[in-house]
């Protein structure tokens, strides 16, 4: 673990800070860091990892209707509000304090082409939005409700609709 990444415990406390008021949302992203946490496991925890991966896997798709990648990379602080039709394919990389919202897609254009996602630190994803494709959406930004996102975000970037226009800068 290098110096700029949080501890286990302190990722989980950021998450418990960001889901404050919304158990579904604390469940959901604990159930995803124990699952994530085995990721690197060495070879003789292989088949613990593959019964807790399992457990993750039947709990949040088949109960709760969530489908958060357990080898996907999210950063601290990750806000799950409501999570139902919640999609995070195993190649993205979200970044620290991001908020997802019920219908979220962030994935792959296809299964032959794996670029997914890479999402800055700061950023609020609103529901139903899609993001997909080897994009990058840069810190502080903001996707509205129902944005089809195939191109990259700036930072502090407002966008919307279907394609997913820039419509200001947060802040100018």
């Amino acid at each position: 673990m290098s110096a700029d990444t949080p501890s286990f415990l302190a990722t989980i406390r950021e998450d418990l800070k960001a889901n404050k008021r919304n158990p579904k949302g604390v469940l959901i992203v604990l159930l995803y860091r124990v699952a994530h946490s085995f990721v690197a496991a060495p070879w003789f925890l292989k088949p613990i990892a593959m019964i807790v991966v399992g457990l993750y896997k039947f709990l949040t798709e088949y109960i709760i209707g969530t489908e958060i990648h357990w080898r996907s990379t999210i950063g601290p602080g990750l806000a799950v509000w409501h999570g139902y039709g919640l999609v995070v394919h195993s190649h993205a990389r979200l970044g620290s304090r991001v908020t997802l919202r019920h219908g979220v897609t962030i994935g792959a254009k296809s299964r032959t082409i794996i670029e997914a996602p890479v999402i800055g630190n700061d950023v609020d994803v609103g529901s139903s939005a899609l993001i997909i494709g080897g994009v990058t959406v840069g810190d502080g930004a903001v996707i509205g409700a129902g944005a089809v996102v195939t191109k990259d975000v700036p930072a502090f970037g407002l966008v919307a609709g279907n394609p997913a226009t820039l419509l200001r800068i947060i802040g100018d």
